[in-house]
């Protein structure tokens, strides 16, 4: 008997729903919140795709992208069952979870300088919504955080924090360069987390 392989699928950019800093904020922190709107068009080209999804946040207006790069195959919506039901049709056991649009806009709400706050809580209600749609199926998705990289301390607080709910590992920039942050593995902030690894089993 051949032992079976474990597959995982390593880059799973989950479609977050388009409310989701308008319902898990803090009340009086929503009207500041991003929200996403789903549009349809015409295919530009034959069989391209046909719904985008559009950014809003107050002053800026982001990202225009495909809602989904495949043209073919069903629309999973962010629908954990079907999602994993794609899974089992691959032979996929687990999928890493990413950020997609929303969560990605880091990068304009640091540029914008926005307050701080309203930062920390985006990073705190994207974290807390990974963890519910993990619990769909625990070990078959696998939730990766988000920090507040910019902040040693409010990263090492929410590390720790989203650690102990689930988490399985943190999501950086690609160019630390582009926020004037030195590259991470130079930080003292990348030894803090290897030393919180040791230290807690990260």
């Amino acid at each position: 008997m051949t032992q079976k392989d474990f597959v995982v699928s390593a880059d799973g950019h989950l479609l977050e729903p388009t409310d989701l800093f308008k319902t898990r904020l803090p009340k009086h922190l929503r009207d500041r919140a991003v929200w996403e709107e789903d549009f349809e068009i015409e295919p530009l080209v034959e069989g391209g795709p046909r719904v985008f999804r559009k950014l809003h946040t107050p002053g800026f207006e982001g990202w225009t992208v495909s809602r989904y790069r495949q043209t073919r195959g069903r629309m999973p919506e962010g629908d954990p069952e079907i999602i994993l039901q794609d899974m089992d049709l691959d032979g996929v056991d687990a999928q890493v979870l990413y950020p997609n649009i929303g969560v990605f806009q880091v990068n304009e709400y640091i540029g914008m300088q926005a307050d701080p706050a309203l930062v920390l809580e985006c990073v705190r209600a994207y974290n807390d919504f990974l963890v519910d749609f993990s619990s769909y199926a625990p070990g078959r998705y696998i939730p990766l955080m988000t920090v507040p990289f910019w902040d040693m301390d409010a990263t090492m607080r929410e590390l720790t924090r989203s650690h102990e709910a689930g988490h399985k590992g943190i999501v950086f920039p690609a160019r630390m360069e582009d926020f004037a942050l030195p590259a991470l593995h130079d930080t003292h902030l990348f030894r803090r987390i290897l030393d919180h690894r040791r230290h807690r089993q990260f």
